[in-house]
C-alpha cells in the first residue's frame, strides 16, 4: 500500500509498504479521505513539532473510511462499518491505517468522509472551548482558520453572548459571522485591543480563545480579557513569545491549552459527533481543496504559500 512518510526535516515521500499486520483491540481502515492539519502536520514535516516522532516518520492524524478487518478481540466494529479516525501515531496519509479501537467512531451514512475525518480537530476544539465558556460569556476568538472556524461555532452552540472574531481574511471573517459571530474585525484595518475595548466599555470578554498561533495573537490575550475572565489557548505557536504575565496576573484570569488529557479523550471525540448530527455545526464548508494522496506535496506547497483561499485540505488516496 502506499503511505507518507516524513524522510527528513522539509522533506516527504511516499513508500510502497505492507498493509499493517492487526493485533488484539486493533481494526484496519481503509481511508476514504484524510485532511491535513495546516499547523502540526507542517510542523511535523519542518522539525518543530516537539511530539513528532524521530525521522522518519509516518503522517496524518485526521481521517476517516471504512473498517476492512478487526483484529482479535474486537466485538464493536465489523468489516463495512464507516468510521472516523484520531490517528496520532498510525499516519492517516496512506491506503490502509491500523488504529486502536478507541481510536475510531462510527459515523452515520448521511455524513461524507471528508466530514468524518474533520472530527478529530473538532473534538479537540471542542475540549478547550468546553472548559471556556459558559452560557451567555463574551467571547473573543483570534483566528478564522479551521479551528477558530469551528470554535465560533462551537461557542455559538454551547450559548455565548456576544461572540467577536478576527481575520485578515475577509472570506474567513464573513464565514465566522455566517457561523455565528457578531462582529468581525479586520486587524490590518482596527487595533483589535482598542475596538474590544470600545465594544465592551474597557471591560473585557469572559472568554479570549486564540486560535491563530502566531506571537502577536497570543501577547494580546492578557489585554483583551476581563476581570477574572479565561484565555483558551488552541493554536499551536513554535515560537517564542513575549507575554504580558503581569497583566495576566492582576486580572486574576486562568489560561487554559488544548494539550490537556480531555481535549483528545474519546468523550470529546463521541461529542464532536454529537454537534454534527444535532446540525448545531457545519464542516463541510471549510474543505476548500481536494488533492490525490500522488499530488500531497502540492497540497503542502500551497498551504506554504498562505493562499488566502485555504482552509481545509482534503486527500484522497
Amino acid at each position: 500500500m502506499k503511505q507518507v512518510f516524513v524522510e527528513e526535516r522539509g522533506k516527504i515521500a511516499i513508500r510502497n509498504v505492507p498493509i499493517p499486520k492487526l493485533e488484539p483491540g486493533t481494526i484496519l481502515v481503509k481511508i476514504e479521505v484524510a485532511t491535513i492539519c495546516g499547523q502540526t502536520d507542517l510542523h511535523i514535516i519542518e522539525g518543530l513539532h516537539p511530539g513528532a516522532t524521530p525521522f522518519p516518520c509516518v503522517l496524518g492524524h485526521e481521517g476517516a473510511g471504512v473498517v476492512a478487518d478487526v483484529g482479535p478481540g474486537v466485538k464493536d466494529f465489523v468489516p463495512g462499518d464507516r468510521v472516523a479516525l484520531r490517528a496520532w501515531s498510525d499516519g492517516t496519509f496512506s491506503e490502509y491505517v491500523k488504529v486502536r479501537v478507541d481510536d475510531a467512531l462510527k459515523i452515520p451514512d448521511n455524513m461524507s468522509f471528508e466530514e468524518g475525518s474533520m472530527l478529530e480537530i473538532t473534538s479537540c476544539v471542542f475540549g478547550l472551548v468546553d472548559q471556556c465558556v459558559r452560557l451567555g460569556d463574551s467571547v473573543v476568538i483570534l483566528g478564522q482558520g479551521v479551528s477558530g472556524l469551528l470554535a465560533t461555532q462551537i461557542s455559538r452552540a454551547a450559548g455565548a453572548g456576544r461572540i467577536i472574531v478576527t481575520s485578515r481574511n475577509k472570506m474567513k471573517r464573513d464565514l465566522g459571522l455566517q457561523f455565528g459571530a457578531d462582529i468581525a474585525i479586520d486587524p490590518r484595518e482596527k487595533d483589535v485591543i482598542e475596538e474590544v475595548g470600545k465594544i465592551t466599555g474597557s471591560c473585557g470578554v469572559d472568554v479570549v480563545l486564540e486560535c491563530a498561533g502566531v506571537p502577536s495573537t497570543i501577547a494580546a490575550c492578557p489585554q483583551l480579557v476581563k476581570q477574572q475572565g479565561t484565555i483558551g489557548i488552541f493554536g499551536a505557536c513554535v515560537q517564542p513569545v513575549s507575554f504580558d504575565f503581569f497583566a495576566f496576573h492582576q486580572k486574576w484570569a486562568r489560561i487554559l491549552s488544548t494539550g490537556f488529557k480531555w481535549a483528545y479523550s474519546k468523550g470529546t471525540f463521541v461529542r464532536a459527533l454529537e454537534l454534527y448530527t444535532s446540525g448545531k455545526i457545519s464542516l463541510k464548508p471549510l474543505i476548500t481543496h481536494w488533492y490525490s494522496l500522488d499530488q500531497i506535496e502540492d497540497a503542502f506547497d500551497l498551504l506554504r504559500k498562505g493562499d488566502e483561499r485555504v482552509v481545509k485540505i482534503a486527500i484522497k488516496p
